[in-house]
């Protein structure tokens, strides 16, 4: 084995080269020795591979090239010295940099650490860091002139904005230089926190999505962890960010710096353990929130601005950070962070302010008592950074009244370098400000009021005055404030702004800790009512004012502010493009216009054809619907073709994708938000009212019907109950109704980014079937499209992967967008799905475990699922959140139950998200999601259930623990039946329960003396211990037992056959509530069984009894025209049908309700007893269609005579005028020929209007299809077919027939070809796919679809072996009756067909299950079978009109014969002659047809009197003459084994053959007599005949001839109405017939053939219905002895070795010689790749219809205890095992122990082939 490998790895500016290395080797030991002749050392490189970073400990990447190399940058690395804290306030020196950058004179500066790339070795410490600054080339706002002049002229033109612009760094970042000696702290302050918990970090500006937003962190912070991150010169950033994103508010934080100190010794440098004593106790929130931003690219600057606002903080508008300089710090004004939380806005503008005097007064403090919403600990007031807050601006949201504020709050003082500027630009926008002055500022020279009142004089102003006497109610203090408040209007009285000014005191809030708990109270008294009033006095005023309508307005308003000193600054409307795009698209639109259909038309169009197709398929009996609904149908996609397929919103999606910046999103939304907002409230208004009736009429429906049931116990009847009952019940849908005309219209008015990118979805998928050509021209633009949704995946934009109504998952370019996601190198995929009730804030809890951004609200928010993604450690986690279980909106339908089967499928963990404690509904959704789970057996691992319940006061998980355990009981004791162990299939353990408390709190706020809600920090702390235990399963289940998908592409395939076979299967899997309802269920159906196959028993005997009678009563045909009397025989026999079984049905229902009178069985028995009326007519169709096939035969035979008659009416009427007119014959002939042509015209039309048509053959075979599936499925047996069957309505299987089209014909191809080339489907595969006809995806067979070399080998084989079998069976079964397609008995042989090419144990599918998707490949099995059941039944019925039209062929003969025998008047000893030919071929076509009727009543009464053909002699015998014969008859052997059910056929053939053999010879024999005594008839009858009319001759012949041959009728062209003019020479001719007699017999000897074959056809039909089922044990092949038409268990006598079916063992190949219920629970067998053992498993999980009968066998059977066959079974296996080892391609036993088996018997040869007779 090597012990070294080769790598691919480039250097920056270098060529790519290889480099080798030694196993195991990791980056470290890559950058040694591809540095080796480097002279820098190894830290100062990074090595990356595909664009992601890999540290020093990964792995080196072995799939390498020269075009994807791993490539070697070079760290840009800053070194900073932080001297020892100075000793004294004057000390200067704090910092050394080296490399600093030009200087920069403007005012207003740009950063540089903007424009440079920083990345840190581990490896260097904080005060090792060097700063490598980039050169400065661009001025102030690196604007040109040009620029500069653009920017004041839209400014001043109020053109649109644009964002791309804005959001540049020279656009929204502004820095000025402010030198410490104006400040109050120094450059110690600013370095030291950025240093150490930044660890230096500076991000270059245009760096994408920081990772930690998408990624958890490893585990959550701690003193340990923090000392590491400042020891290694790692950020703290991924910490803020993580404890934002769990809405923690950085509060843990803080919590952790204490603990700290603990771990001083952990430093690695004493200086680091010193600056970190010295700075900790100055660490605050809004300093950590500027370490964030500082560290993090603009846009994820922009992006972490949400966060801080969920978390109720304020935002940093302007903040101080390092200048680089020793005497100045720079005053950063960062736009950057509001560009996506203030892009857009309703909101009004406040602006506080305040002279110098007041600063630390308590500004900020006073906000709670102005927006009362607002606590003091979501402020920023902590005197430990109050000097690092001076004329900074912080940004906050409140409230008051019902209007909502964005509030800038700055704090300290005003300063004219600062921030005068950028606040004069904010009042031009403000609604309001208020103004914060002291008595003192009276004294000052530059008046601050003057100052900020100046440029917005007209502004609704309150000033505060301050007044440290604020707290004493006396009244002299009152006067004084009064007094305090006139000195200041009266020293401002002259200023123009004084009027708008509303005037007030305010207290001190620096001493308010000092204060008693009354005095803060009293405070909170006075100041709320004082602010309310104030700002209730100027509601008219602000209303007045302009709006603020965007953070874009003010920072253009700044830009210009800064550069244009010359003009007055005006307000600018800020408008953008994109909005200007939104109006024209959307304000024509209403809650009255089909917004759906007009926004999004594919999607409208797909949802609504699928909804139609989905009533169609579960429709029963409903014809008139039925035929609405696929009118309806048909005109949706006519109407979906002509529609415009790239309209105007899909262009404005896509292309707001491709070329606008995320913040044109974020408007998007806004926008559509507000225009949703002028309809949404009133409807969900409306909602909630009719839904509180709906509750109170349930709660009075309910007490009605159990007073109903109460006097029905009491056989009480009072009608009044009853109606009242009625009357609530459809009250109750009636408001259901109203509440779906509701959701229709919400769903109406509910347009989102969201529904318009899943029309693109749907617009990808459209193109791609229906205009390939067209999306060819697309193809850039939706790749495009697929990479930016990617990318917003990163920033919370969820992916809709279930989505619509009815829900579907499919989609191209969701696929092409998922596969652009990243995956964690070397890492698995994992995925999590969070499930539970409406409105129990599933996604909130996904937002703040993850980091998602799942969209939130009360009600129904999340439609179908959508999917987020996260990062933890190597794993790549996919989230799920689900849409809201048990809502009223899907009450009674198989919703809840699908979204939880699809979360148990598809999930590694599934969250079940629960309020209170575990409840009942909860166990019946998971007990059905575990029933579907075995049903579909599509997941090779056991999900975890981790149960989170919410709003727990008391989380001493003790209690929860027992309640797991009743749950657990009760839902092992509910699926007892399904006869699994729960804890096989799902995982549900003790510590998979978290207790969650509320989110939110609620109390009385001291300060306030008011109630507030607001976030806890409680829940953000439990949030971490809930990721411990799901990253704890999440381990155990990807890297312990590596069930992880193996990337995203992978589980995309995965959840869309997934939800294909839930969708598909549906109703009839899922239909069941609970696991309880579905046993009760399966009891009912166990009576209704049996119900219906006794009424469906007696239906078919009186049934054919009444129809045949009707036959035998039927008078004679006058009519020429066939479907005349077709239809009225036929409406008399419906009639009589209909009645015989309408009173069958009623008896069934009657006897149903008496045998199902138990409690429990009363709200199920309904769903039960609907389907026993459809199920009995399935036969009622069955005869009458069989009834309507004879009338047509009789309508045929008497059409033909009545044309023939009509002939001879118009032959004689001629005659007879020739006769008197001698007119030449050639007249005869014409008119002939006129009536010719007319009778073929009326005929053809006549026998059309009574043929099948394909479409009744295909709706015959799927109504008996869809009746059996509907009574067999939902069973408790996890193998059973019937549960993975799904419907099939006739537009579902044409649209089926339309998809698989290639493969159809392929097929169809293939089978057509008398000698079977397997090559075939290989040259196929490579043919379709160079033609761009690959039917390979069209399928969904197996369960990894990257497998495509495998799973080819596995299709061609089911292609070769699988389907000819079937098609080939099919065929046999409907040879073997002329009407079996319209049997039931035909479905049911067919679906045992499937099952059992499916279950063989060398079936391709057994060998390969785990990687075959089980309810696919059956679906499309049993599509394959019906479509060739169809198409054979087609050709068939085809066949038999082709058949019947040939009586038009007749015409010409009829007429022929009329002219010859009306010319033959003229010679009457011609006329005898003919007439005696055509009554000999007459009399033995007549006595054929008696006697073969004969031999097939013989042959039908002798099998059922032969004891041999008695299904378990049979069995018997077949056993006997082959396994146990003796000595060993190797041929029946071999047929036995091979094909046992044709060796069944034979056998039984072979008993009867000698007796159907004497029953044609003695019939043939009673024949020819019958034959000789008609001559003697017929010879008497014409000897003493008149012969003047040969019609006359004939009539008394055939009643003559009666008497021995009963059936014997005249025929029309025998023996016409002819005058006979020499009646001797007549006679005379006729008499001869005597010499006929042995040509007679030799004809009948001639044609024994057809008796033969009568004969064979009789005794296969009869012996096929006694053989009974055709299923084969999979073990050893044995026969199924079960004659029960409708078993679910199949059993066999006769188990024989499994080696005769070809089993071996896995070691050495050889043959085993054991029993299949030998070793029961011992031994173990090996499928394909899967072992089961004990071997009872495998029956167990694959073929549970043979458990029952081996588990009685492996305790009764012969030698049940031994690992040897029977001695008769050793023998048979020693006389043909040299053939059978051939034929399985196993190697024989080197030799046999002669005592156990007989060796003298000699072996057939290999290769040997039965000689089948």
């Amino acid at each position: 084995m090597a012990s070294t490998f080769k790598v691919w790895v480039k250097l920056e500016k270098h060529e790519s080269e290889k480099v080798t290395l030694d196993i195991g080797a990791d980056i470290d030991d890559l950058k040694e020795a591809a540095l080796r002749d480097c002279q820098e050392s190894k830290r100062n490189f990074c090595a990356f591979f595909k664009q992601s970073q890999l540290t020093p400990a990964t792995a080196v990447p072995s799939n390498t090239s020269y075009d994807e190399p791993i490539v070697l940058k070079r760290l840009q690395l800053y070194e900073i010295t932080i001297p020892s804290l100075p000793t004294t306030s004057e000390t200067k020196q704090a910092l050394t940099v080296r490399n600093k950058p030009d200087n920069i004179n403007n005012h207003i500066d740009m950063p540089p650490s903007y424009d440079t790339l920083i990345t840190q070795s581990p490896d260097v410490s904080a005060q090792d860091i060097s700063l490598h600054f980039q050169k400065q080339e661009s001025n102030a706002f690196s604007f040109e002139e040009a620029e500069w002049r653009q920017i004041i002229s839209d400014h001043q033109k109020n053109a649109c904005i644009d964002i791309a612009k804005f959001l540049e760094t020279r656009a929204n970042i502004f820095i000025s230089n402010v030198s410490f000696g104006k400040l109050n702290f120094n450059q110690r302050h600013l370095i030291a926190p950025f240093l150490l918990l930044s660890g230096g970090h500076i991000p270059d500006a245009n760096d994408p999505l920081d990772d930690s937003f998408n990624t958890i962190i490893d585990e959550p912070l701690n003193g340990n962890i923090l000392v590491n991150l400042i020891n290694h010169n790692k950020s703290l950033t991924p910490f803020i960010v993580d404890s934002l994103k769990r809405y923690h508010a950085i509060t843990d934080l803080h919590s952790i710096l204490p603990k700290c100190m603990e771990f001083v010794a952990a430093f690695d440098k004493p200086e680091l353990a010193q600056h970190f004593l010295e700075m900790i106790d100055t660490i605050t929130t809004r300093t950590l929130l500027v370490v964030a931003f500082e560290s993090l690219s603009l846009e994820s600057q922009r992006f972490l601005g949400n966060f801080i606002r969920k978390n109720d903080l304020p935002l940093p508008l302007s903040y101080y950070i390092d200048s680089q300089k020793d005497c100045s710090a720079s005053y950063k004004i960062n736009f950057n962070c509001f560009m996506e939380i203030l892009c857009l806005s309703t909101d009004r503008l406040y602006l506080q302010a305040g002279s110098k005097r007041c600063a630390a007064l308590g500004k900020t403090s006073l906000l709670p008592y102005i927006f009362t919403d607002k606590r003091r600990e979501s402020l920023f007031t902590e005197k430990s950074d109050s000097s690092l807050r001076d004329s900074c601006v912080d940004v906050v949201f409140g409230s008051i009244f019902s209007s909502h504020y964005v509030i800038f709050d700055v704090h300290g003082s005003v300063d004219n370098e600062r921030n005068l500027s950028l606040l004069h630009a904010i009042q031009l926008y403000a609604s309001v400000q208020i103004l914060y002055v002291t008595l003192g500022d009276l004294q000052e020279e530059q008046s601050f009021l003057e100052l900020m009142m100046s440029s917005v004089p007209q502004l609704p102003t309150i000033v505060c005055i301050f007044d440290d006497n604020f707290d004493n109610e006396l009244p002299t203090n009152k006067e004084h404030q009064e007094q305090l408040i006139n000195r200041f209007q009266n020293h401002f009285s002259h200023n123009h702004w004084a009027a708008n000014i509303h005037w007030t005191t305010v207290p001190l809030f620096n001493t308010a800790r000092d204060l008693t708990e009354f005095k803060r109270k009293r405070r909170a008294e006075r100041l709320i009512p004082i602010f309310k009033n104030l700002f209730q006095e100027l509601e008219q005023l602000i209303n007045q004012r302009p709006p603020f309508r965007s953070i874009f307005a003010i920072q253009s308003t700044y830009l210009v502010t800064c550069n244009d000193n010359k003009h007055p600054v005006t307000i600018r409307e800020a408008k953008f493009s994109v909005e200007q795009e939104l109006q024209n698209l959307f304000e024509h639109l209403s809650d009255r216009t089909e917004n759906l259909k007009i926004v999004s038309p594919i999607s409208y169009y797909r949802s609504q054809i699928d909804e139609i197709r989905k009533q169609l398929a579960e429709m029963i009996d409903c014809t008139g619907e039925s035929e609405r609904l696929a009118m309806r149908l048909k005109q949706l996609e006519e109407e979906r073709k002509h529609q415009e397929k790239l309209n105007a919103y899909s262009l404005f999606m896509i292309n707001l994708l491709k070329h606008s910046p995320y913040v044109s999103l974020v408007i998007t939304e806004y926008y559509l938000e507000k225009w949703r907002l002028l309809y949404t409230p009133t409807l969900k208004t409306e909602k909630e009212t009719l839904k509180k009736e709906v509750f109170e009429c349930n709660r009075k429906l309910t007490k009605a019907e159990e007073q109903f049931a109460e006097n029905e116990k009491e056989n009480k009847h009072p009608s009044s109950v009853k109606d009242v009952v009625n009357q609530l019940r459809e009250q109750s849908k009636q408001l259901k109704q109203n509440i779906s005309t509701i959701d229709a219209k919400l769903s109406n008015v509910d347009l989102t980014i969201g529904l318009m990118i899943d029309e693109l979805f749907a617009l990808y998928d459209f193109l791609r079937d229906e205009q390939p050509v067209e999306l060819d021209n697309y193809k850039a633009d939706f790749e495009q499209v697929a990479e930016k949704l990617a990318q917003l995946v990163y920033k919370g934009f969820a992916i809709h992967v279930l989505r619509n109504r009815p829900l579907l998952c499919e989609s191209g370019l969701m696929e092409m967008c998922l596969k652009r996601l990243r995956v964690v190198n070397g890492g698995s995929v994992a995925v999590l799905t969070v499930v539970g009730e409406q409105s129990s804030a599933k996604s909130s809890l996904l937002n703040a475990t993850f980091g998602c951004n799942f969209r939130v609200s009360a009600g129904r928010c999340t439609i179908g699922m959508y999917l987020g993604v996260a990062y933890h450690k190597n794993m790549t986690i996919i989230i799920i959140d689900t849409e809201g279980l048990l809502s009223l909106e899907e009450s009674g339908s198989i919703f809840d139950n699908q979204m939880i089967t699809m979360a148990v499928l598809s999930s590694h963990i599934v969250l079940i998200n629960h309020k209170g404690e575990l409840s009942s509904s909860l166990e019946g959704l998971i007990g059905m999601s575990l029933y579907a789970k075995l049903q579909i057996q599509s997941s090779p691992f056991k999900p975890k259930l981790m149960f989170v319940l919410r709003d727990q006061m008391d989380r001493k998980k003790i209690v929860f623990f027992e309640q797991l355990n009743k749950f657990k009981d009760n839902l092992q004791h509910s699926s007892s039946f399904l006869r699994v162990s729960i804890d096989d299939e799902l995982e549900i353990r003790h510590e998979n329960i978290a207790l969650l408390p509320s989110a939110f709190s609620e109390d009385i706020n001291k300060d306030l003396n008011l109630t507030q809600r607001w976030r806890n920090q409680t829940f953000p702390s439990e949030i971490n211990e809930l990721r411990v235990t799901i990253f704890a399963g999440l381990h155990e289940q990807i890297i312990e037992h590596k069930f992880g998908y193996k990337n995203i592409d992978y589980f995309y395939k995965k959840m869309v056959t997934n939800w294909k076979s839930i969708d598909d299967l549906g109703q009839g899997l899922l239909e069941c509530k609970t696991l309880y309802e579905l046993s009760v269920t399966n009891e009912l159906k166990a009576v209704a069984k049996d119900i219906m196959l006794e009424k469906s028993q007696k239906l078919l005997i009186d049934g054919r009894a009444m129809l045949k009678q009707l036959f035998v009563d039927r008078k004679s045909q006058t009519q020429a025209t066939p479907d005349i009397y077709m239809r009225r025989v036929i409406n008399n026999g419906t009639q009589q049908l209909e009645n015989i079984t309408s009173a069958l049905v009623h008896e069934a229902h009657k006897e149903f309700e008496s045998r199902t009178q138990q409690k429990y069985f009363a709200s199920l028995r309904g769903n039960i007893q609907k389907n026993i009326e459809p199920s009995i007519r399935c036969n009622q169709q069955l005869l009458q269609q069989q009834f309507e096939q004879d009338a047509y035969t009789v309508a045929r035979e008497s059409a033909e005579s009545q044309v023939q008659k009509q002939l001879l009416d118009s032959a004689k009427e001629f005659f007879q005028h020739e006769t008197r007119t001698n007119v030449n014959i050639d007249d005869l002939n014409e008119a002939l020929a006129k009536k010719h042509d007319e009778l073929k015209e009326e005929f053809q039309r006549s026998l059309d209007s009574m043929r099948k048509t394909s479409e009744e053959i295909v709706k015959t075979i799927l109504s008996n299809y869809n009746y059996l599936v509907r009574g067999r499925r939902a069973n408790a047996d996890k193998s059973n077919i019937y549960n993975r069957c799904p419907h099939f309505d006739f537009t579902s299987y044409t649209r089926k027939c339309d998809e698989l089209d290639v493969m159809l014909k392929s097929i169809h191809e293939f089978l057509s070809t008398k000698e079977k080339d397997p090559s075939f489907w290989s040259k196929l595969f490579l043919r379709s796919r160079h033609s761009g006809q690959d039917f390979w995806n069209q399928i969904s067979w197996f369960s990894d679809h990257r497998q495509k070399d495998r799973n080819k080998e596995i299709l061609r084989h089911i292609l070769v072996t699988i389907i000819p079998d079937l098609n080939q069976n099919l065929i046999s079964m409907l040879n073997s009756s002329s009407l079996a397609y319209s049997d039931p008995q035909t479905v049911t042989n067919l679906v045992n067909y499937v099952d059992n090419s499916m279950n063989g144990q060398r079936s391709s599918i057994q060998e390969n299950y785990n990687s075959i998707n089980l309810p696919q490949i059956t679906a499309d099995l049993i599509f394959i079978a019906l479509r060739l059941l169809i198409d054979e039944a087609i050709r068939i019925s085809e066949a038999k009109n082709n058949e019947m039209l040939k009586a038009l062929e007749k015409l010409d003969d009829w007429m022929k014969e009329i002219k010859e025998q009306f010319n033959l008047i003229r010679d009457s000893y011609e006329q005898g002659q003919r007439f005696m030919g055509d009554l000999q071929k007459q009399i033995i076509k007549e006595v054929m047809e008696i006697f073969k009727n004969k031999i097939s009543d013989d042959i039908n009464l002798k099998i059922t009197q032969n004891a041999h053909i008695d299904p378990e002699k049979i069995a018997r015998n077949a056993y006997d003459n082959s396994i146990g014969s003796i000595p060993p008859n190797a041929d029946s052997i071999m047929k036995y084994v091979t094909d046992i059910n044709r060796y069944y056929l034979e056998l039984a053939l072979s008993y009867i053959e000698l007796s159907a053999e004497h029953i044609v010879e003695s019939q043939i024999i009673k024949l020819q007599t019958t034959i000789s005594e008609c001559v003697d008839k017929a010879v008497a009858v014409v000897k003493d005949h008149q012969c003047l009319n040969v019609q006359e001759v004939y009539q008394s012949i055939t009643q003559a001839l009666q008497s021995c041959a009963p059936s014997f009728t005249t025929e029309n062209l025998v023996g016409i109405s002819a005058i006979i003019q020499q009646p001797d020479q007549f006679r005379q001719s006729f008499l001869k017939i005597s010499n006929q007699r042995q040509s007679m017999a030799d004809e009948i000897q001639h044609k024994r053939s057809e008796f033969s074959d009568e004969a064979k056809r009789a005794c296969r039909t009869v012996i096929s219905q006694r053989l009974g089922c055709q299923a084969c044990c999979p073990g050893c092949g044995s026969k199924c002895d079960n004659t029960d038409l409708n078993h679910q268990n199949h059993n066999s006598a006769h188990h024989i070795t499994m080696a005769f079916k070809g089993w071996r063992w896995t070691h050495n190949n050889q043959p085993c010689l054991e029993q299949c219920y030998q070793n029961w629970l011992s031994g173990s067998l090996q499928v394909g790749g899967d072992v089961f053992n004990p071997r009872r498993q495998y029956y167990a999980e694959r073929v549970h219809q043979w458990l029952d009968d081996l588990d009685k066998k492996s305790n009764t059977g012969d030698l049940c205890k031994e690992s040897i066959p029977p001695p008769d079974q050793r023998r048979a296996w020693m006389a043909a095992r040299t053939a059978l080892v051939g034929h399985y391609g196993i190697v024989d036993q080197p030799s046999y122990d002669d005592k156990v088996y007989p060796t003298a018997i000699n072996s057939i040869p290999a290769g040997y082939v039965p000689k089948w007779k």
